[in-house]
């Protein structure tokens, strides 16, 4: 007996879920910035359904940026490449158009998404090759996004995923657990910046 429509997008659901929260547990309280946001990166591409997993952390100042953080799935070379450029927050911010928008993601297709490429100038990472797909296949340049949001709202960083396992468009369902996992690895990357906060207060005050 097959299942019927609704019941395999309940068991798809409770997959993605239950894929969540896996990859949730990983991050501890008792990790390191850079550790979480290897965790996370790693997280995505082994349970999540993606290949390519990069974190862009907000850098504050005079002329706020975007700056690639962590990366699983690219060679070290192209991320370290890559990390040396900070591509400016306020273009950055320009692209999330409502138009574009699926439920907290972003999915800008690849006849759009040469602004965002150009973000990253010539340290931008090739486009990683996908499977085909019979329905809604994913193509190079294809571009999904999913800000990081802070306690009080505040934009922290940005997660963009590229090449899904099964060469397709994530569906809804995919897109939901993937933020729901974002909204986790925020949490993760406030308490290791307020741990790291900590130790170093301590440090000055017993000098």
């Amino acid at each position: 007996m097959t299942e019927s429509k609704p019941t395999n997008q309940l068991s798809s659901k409770n997959r993605h879920l239950a894929s969540v929260l896996e990859v949730a547990n990983a991050l501890r309280a008792d990790l390191g910035l850079d550790d979480v946001l290897d965790q996370v990166v790693k997280s995505v591409v082994s349970s999540l359904g993606f290949r390519v997993a990069i974190v862009s952390l907000v850098e504050e100042g005079p002329t706020p940026g975007l700056r690639p953080a962590a990366a699983a799935g690219i060679e070290h070379h192209t991320f370290r490449r890559l990390r040396q450029v900070t591509a400016p927050l306020d273009r950055f911010q320009a692209l999330l158009e409502p138009r574009f928008q699926v439920g907290q993601a972003y999915f800008i297709p690849h006849t759009e998404s040469r602004a965002y490429t150009e973000l990253w100038g010539d340290a931008a990472p090739p486009f990683a090759a996908t499977p085909p797909a019979d329905e809604e296949p994913w193509h190079a340049g294809d571009v999904l996004l999913v800000p990081l949001t802070g306690r009080r709202e505040q934009l922290i960083g940005i997660l963009s995923v590229d090449a899904p396992v099964d060469g397709r468009v994530p569906s809804l369902e995919t897109i939901e657990a993937l933020t729901i996992f974002a909204h986790q690895a925020c949490a993760a990357i406030e308490t290791a910046r307020l741990f790291s906060n900590v130790q170093q207060r301590v440090a000055e005050l017993s000098i």
